[in-house]
């Protein structure tokens, strides 16, 4: 009997195992190499977790509606883009003109993504002393417009080349964000820009979570190691 017990709480115990990885970057990069903003898009992470595929690599807006462009520069992602003659470009502008960076992950297949309560990041640089110098991170899960920014950055110091300034923020503590099977782009719209033509920079972006069986797939896990331990307790 205590055989049995002790057999039972092992499968357990595995199978609470397999539910899921421990909590941390699911994906990360650093841009690491000669001038990643003219080898879009950029298919190579510095960190990748197990059970996660980048489907479509980090890239610029496919449809801008102000010219917007990688830039030469190693081991960050540079990029200029045209402003609209205001004092500095706002965050709703940025929205409504497509200027952004993006990637999308997914779950490899019998995978589910678990990402409430993780952490996503990303630093701008001001490259340009008039340059961009705010970042603001979105997801499709819930969306892309102004209220459903997971986080932004404060203003990197103004008039000081190669200042920077991180995004850092938790996503929400929603249903939404766990049990993920499916693609997940995540967006990050720069802004803050004052002339036109000004470079900026995008580093060290990486999003948190955990990769954790379907349902089916660890019900079935769960079956076998049963079935496995009464076969060897007959």
């Amino acid at each position: 009997m205590i055989y049995r017990t002790l057999g039972i709480l092992t499968v357990v115990l595995a199978v609470g195992a397999l539910a899921g990885s421990a909590t941390g970057a699911l994906i990360s990069f650093d841009f690491t190499g000669a001038d990643p903003g003219l080898n879009l898009p950029w298919t190579t992470p510095a960190t990748l977790e197990s059970g996660v595929a980048l489907t479509s690599g980090v890239a610029l807006s496919p449809n801008p509606a102000v010219p917007f462009k990688g830039l030469s520069g190693d081991d960050q992602l540079n990029f200029e883009m045209n402003g609209d003659g205001t004092p500095e470009t706002t965050l709703a502008w940025a929205l409504a003109n497509n200027i952004y960076v993006s990637f999308t992950l997914a779950p490899e297949p019998g995978k589910q993504l678990n990402l409430a309560g993780a952490e996503a990041l990303a630093t701008v640089i001001h490259v340009s002393t008039t340059g961009p110098r705010q970042v603001a991170i979105f997801s499709s899960i819930e969306g892309f417009t102004a209220d459903k920014a997971l986080a932004i950055s404060p203003q990197a110091t103004k008039w000081t080349s190669n200042s920077k300034a991180t995004a850092s923020g938790i996503l929400p503590s929603d249903p939404l964000y766990n049990g993920v099977s499916g693609p997940v782009e995540f967006r990050y719209y720069v802004y803050g820009n004052q002339h036109n033509w000004k470079p900026g920079a995008l580093d060290n972006i990486s999003v948190g979570g955990e990769v954790v069986p379907e349902p089916a797939t660890l019900a079935l896990l769960g079956l076998g190691a049963l079935g496995l331990l009464r076969r060897r307790t007959r």
